[in-house]
């Protein structure tokens, strides 16, 4: 034996490092264990909720893009319809314009108040020629 020891002495170190193996670390490395399975199964969770979470991103995104297009072809087919049934037709108002015939005393008048106001050849213009198409 190295050192001059006894077989007695080396049965007490290893004794004493097996008292201190099962005692101490034995104890602590099964906490570290039980730690370490314990994070192992949160991260696996984490992975699968992550994953869960990226397809149904890709299935929004790709609902979006849906919707999207059937909007904005729902809206522009409605506009376009709306155009090209309001460009044939005449549109309708709420309140009616009625156009009158003005006798030829009116027409005098209304030259008369043209010219005073300032409407000039116009005027005159414009009621020689009403009084010469009747």
């Amino acid at each position: 034996m190295p050192n001059g020891g006894t077989d007695s002495s080396m049965f007490k170190i290893v004794e004493k490092h097996d008292i201190l193996i099962s005692q101490e670390i034995m104890p602590r490395l099964e906490k570290v264990e039980a730690v370490n399975n314990k994070i192992e199964k949160e991260f696996s969770a984490l992975r699968t909720e992550l994953a869960n979470v990226r397809n149904s991103q890709g299935s929004l995104e790709l609902t979006v893009m849906k919707d999207g297009a059937q909007t904005r072809d729902i809206l522009l087919n409605r506009f376009v319809d709306h155009y090209l049934d309001s460009d044939g037709k005449q549109l309708v108002t709420k309140e009616k314009v009625e156009l009158t015939k003005l006798g030829t005393k009116e027409k005098v008048w209304l030259a008369i108040i043209g010219m005073l106001t300032g409407g000039g050849l116009a005027t005159i213009g414009t009621v020689v020629i009403q009084l010469i198409q009747k």
